[in-house]
């Protein structure tokens, strides 16, 4: 049909309905959900609620009941109303909203429950658009005060007696959506249940089922014999799978008995790393009261082995670390150099320095936003100019794209993309900092030590590295420690650009969404604990190993 309606209808419990609201409205990390294969719609579809409404309707239903509604209800009932493209298109997006609305009144007033909202999407589907909204409802109702969705879920029993086989309610739910939708157009579609058990003949689909299987064995008799022929032929290849596969099982059986000792080691580091807590506890470092809680909280210890047992965890790890590592170090190295081209004696070096600290006192918000228009694949300046000079052949989504395969010397590699794109961030806004430490280092360093290198012929880089170097090496530890501690730690530069998503999501990232995006506050504590550890375990190594040169300052 050219011009059907059809719904199909779903419900949630509070948490995973949460997360389904956010996958409607492109919230958070479901932003760039895998469902979106036209990102270029996403600005066109139409909301009529946000997230906070959930929150408002359920403070209502506390109010109207006396107490809490139970945790583990039921809480969100949702039907999903697809559309027919061809009278879509004719009729418009804009002209549903005025229909979807009376959908929703219509669905109250027959059933009971209370409208959250929808949320028509435009940027889902392949070549044949899936053009849908969804409708959300939150399961009470306020004038009889209890859960339509009880009713909704009986059968009821057909005129012999027997249970029906399809819930008759959902079937007159497809009879709202087609009498509301049929001013603009629509006509009844054929929802997956309705097709299954009324519109289908049980004979006719047996007898034509059993018709394609004869022509399927026909067919097969014929294929078999050029079949065996190629099989015969892929013999010798089969032979050497088989003994490939019996080779990956014995690597298979090292690495299972490799997991089982890694996982005992990371058992005793996080038992370890508990009793020195407590130890420190002890010591009198905190209230009597907060090592009382540690004592008696059961599910910490468990959360924290979770943490390490997640499959994810080693992934997590090492992009906190990467993005760590060598964020700190080109923000260092850009503070090296631009320290040295404004302690030479050149013309308008006060108005430089005043132009290279922007980048560290303009406010995070504004900066990561003018980032985002700039690497913007559609409208964005920086594809623009790389686009009309020939440099790349389309645009790229720089803060979308999780890798990226290069080229180098004929060697190919897959780059980071997204996360890259987020460490030239990191580097351009908090070199300034390297750049004021160094500076004032440099400024320090007596004139007279490279007037006597001069005079005994030493060039540029040799002055570098026999004179400035050792006389920064100090402050450039220090700095090393502190944008290594700040960078492990942060959050706002990597939520602002990309929310944590194209593989940038990283140990704090993953603190706030287990915390609050999921309201797993025992997760969330147990990762926070474990970045605690990590950094205790930096700040060791690096006062045994640099802590002595860096005390020489």
């Amino acid at each position: 049909m050219k011009k059907y309606v059809a719904i199909r209808a779903k419900y949630y419990k509070k948490a995973a309905g949460k997360k389904v609201i956010a996958h409607a409205l492109r919230k958070g990390a479901h932003a760039n959900n895998q469902n979106v294969t036209k990102p270029e719609n996403q600005n066109q579809n139409i909301y009529s609620f946000d997230d906070k409404k959930f929150n408002e309707i359920e403070k209502k239903h506390k109010e109207a009941i006396g107490k809490n509604p139970q945790k583990n209800r039921n809480a969100i009932f949702e039907t999903v109303i697809i559309f027919s493209e061809e009278n879509f298109s004719k009729v418009g997006a804009k002209n549903h909203e005025e229909y979807l609305e009376k959908y929703m009144e219509n669905i109250k007033e027959e059933y009971g429950f209370e409208p959250l909202g929808f949320a028509l999407h435009l940027d889902e589907g392949g070549e044949n658009v899936n053009t849908h909204a969804h409708a959300y409802f939150y399961n009470f109702d306020f004038k009889k005060k209890k859960a339509p969705l009880r009713d909704l879920m009986k059968k009821g029993n057909d005129a012999n007696g027997q249970v029906n086989k399809l819930n008759p309610q959902f079937v007159k739910m497809q009879d709202v959506a087609t009498s509301t939708f049929e001013p603009i157009g629509y006509i009844r579609g054929e929802s997956k249940d309705v097709t299954s058990a009324e519109h289908k003949s049980k004979e006719k689909f047996v007898k034509d089922k059993l018709a394609q299987v004869k022509n399927s064995i026909n067919d097969s008799k014929i294929i078999l014999g050029e079949q065996m022929g190629e099989r015969l032929k892929n013999e010798n290849e089969i032979l050497k799978q088989v003994s490939e596969n019996h080779e990956l099982k014995k690597e298979n059986k090292k690495l299972k008995t490799l997991n089982e000792v890694l996982k005992e080691q990371v058992q005793k580091w996080v038992k370890s790393g508990l009793n020195y807590i407590k130890k420190s506890l002890k010591v009198g470092k905190a209230t009597e009261e907060a090592e009382e809680t540690i004592e008696e909280e059961p599910n910490i210890h468990k959360d924290i082995k979770k943490v390490f047992y997640e499959n994810n965890f080693v992934e997590l790890l090492l992009t906190t670390f990467y993005f760590t590592f060598f964020g700190t170090v080109g923000a260092i190295i850009f503070g090296i150099l631009a320290a040295q081209l404004v302690n030479q004696n050149i013309q308008g070096r006060t108005y430089m320095r005043d132009i290279l600290l922007f980048p560290y006192v303009g406010p995070v918000v504004a900066l990561a936003y003018t980032w985002t228009l700039l690497l913007d694949p559609n409208s964005g300046t920086l594809n623009a100019l790389l686009v009309n000079f020939n440099i790349i052949e389309q645009p790229i989504n720089l803060l979308g794209q999780k890798y990226i395969t290069m080229s180098i010397l004929g060697f190919e590699f897959k780059l980071r993309l997204a996360l890259t794109t987020v460490i030239f961030f990191e580097i351009w806004r908090y070199f300034p900092l390297a750049f004021l430490f160094i500076l004032a280092r440099l400024q320090a360093i007596p004139q007279s030590l490279y007037e006597a290198a001069e005079v005994d012929g030493a060039s540029p880089i040799q002055k570098f590295i026999h004179i400035t170097l050792p006389q920064i090496t100090a402050i450039i530890s220090i700095l090393f420690m502190i944008r290594f501690i700040w960078n492990f730690n942060k959050f706002e530069d990597i939520f602002l650009l990309t929310g944590g998503a194209s593989g940038t999501r990283t140990l704090p990232i993953n603190v706030y969404q287990q915390g609050f995006a999921v309201s797993d506050i025992g997760m969330g504590s147990a990762v926070s604990i474990v970045i605690v550890m990590l950094l205790l375990s930096f700040m060791v190594i690096y006062f045994r190993l640099i802590g002595k040169r860096a005390n020489e300052v």
